[in-house]
């Protein structure tokens, strides 16, 4: 199956109305695929889905899920809902736990009764790697996370690949490293550019500018989702969905300072969150073998990010 042959197909987004989910419920639709979105709207990025998608206001975990899995038919399942940051989980280990590995497994189960044959696409994270010493990060880089979203999202995992093997479902887990873009109201990017529209003149950034991260662009993750849906062998394996290229955070400062005309003094306060790797560079080749090719370089994505930021919140703007 192709991206061609999502035209008709019913597929189910859980986490359909946040920042990735977004654009991807967008890019199925252009597909010609049947879209329905489950979502609960409480992350802040949450914005309401195309009025082409059936949509259901729903907090995971929940038995009507298997109600509407059942309903649905799907061909596709593509499970984004769950938590999405390390802070919030050193505060509350036991709630993202739930969200991220309680709610996997509950549509795994959900599925394995009423659509065993649809192909499932869970979004994990970089986190599981924690912060290797060897780069690039390959997926069978050793799993040692520093945070405990990392623990519960490589738990998650582990259900994901255990009901390939267990039950035959046709699974794979996205290990998504920095994504950003518009539309996205947390993380390093919007941040800066959030710091340095409120003080153009002195910019504070967490750590020393040394740590590096690779990042990858909001519709280039959509794209890797359909690609491994439509293209992978679906038997539980990971992916790493990055673009390949590793950029300090110094660099990225400058490059989103250059966005938005601005040359702020920046002064790294030298102290790392607890929970964040320092150092990540990924190796991307195994997505690439699927014919995976990010579009969207740094310096145009921050760009884009920018812009969408200073729409979003101008006098006039209607924000989701």
């Amino acid at each position: 199956m192709t991206s061609a042959g999502l035209s008709g197909s019913s597929v189910l987004v859980t986490g359909g109305a946040g920042f990735i989910g977004t654009r991807l419920v967008h890019l199925l639709l252009e597909e010609g695929a049947q879209v329905t979105v489950i979502d609960d709207f409480s992350s802040p990025s949450s914005s309401p889905p195309p009025a082409a998608a059936t949509v259901h206001r729903l907090h995971l975990p929940n038995p009507a899920l298997a109600e509407i899995v059942a309903d649905g038919r799907f061909a596709m399942v593509f499970h984004l809902a769950g938590a999405a940051y390390v802070p919030p989980s050193i505060d509350d280990p036991v709630i993202d736990l739930s969200s991220n590995a309680e709610v996997t497994l509950s549509v795994l189960e959900a599925v394995r009764h009423a659509a065993p044959r649809a192909r499932l696409i869970f979004t994990s994270s970089a986190a599981v790697y924690g912060s290797p010493e060897i780069l690039p990060i390959g997926e069978d880089t050793p799993i040692a996370p520093v945070s405990p979203y990392g623990v519960s999202k490589f738990a998650a995992e582990q259900y994901v690949s255990l009901y390939a093997r267990l039950h035959g479902l046709h699974t794979a887990a996205l290990r998504l490293f920095s994504v950003y873009g518009p539309g996205q109201r947390k993380q390093v990017i919007y941040d800066l550019v959030a710091k340095m529209r409120a003080n153009s003149r002195v910019l504070p950034v967490h750590g020393t500018g040394d740590e590096t991260r690779d990042f990858v662009y909001v519709d280039d993750v959509a794209h890797a989702a359909i690609l491994v849906a439509t293209c992978a062998p679906l038997a539980g394996e990971v992916y790493n969905v990055a673009s390949g290229t590793s950029v300090s955070i110094r660099h990225l400062v400058e490059v989103t300072a250059e966005a938005l005309g601005l040359a702020p003094e920046i002064r790294f306060t030298g102290e790392v969150r607890p929970g964040d790797a320092l150092r990540w560079e990924a190796d991307n080749s195994r997505l690439r073998a699927l014919g995976f090719a990010p579009e969207v370089e740094l310096r145009e994505g921050v760009k884009r990010t920018a812009a969408w930021f200073h729409s979003s919140t101008s006098p006039h703007a209607s924000v989701a």
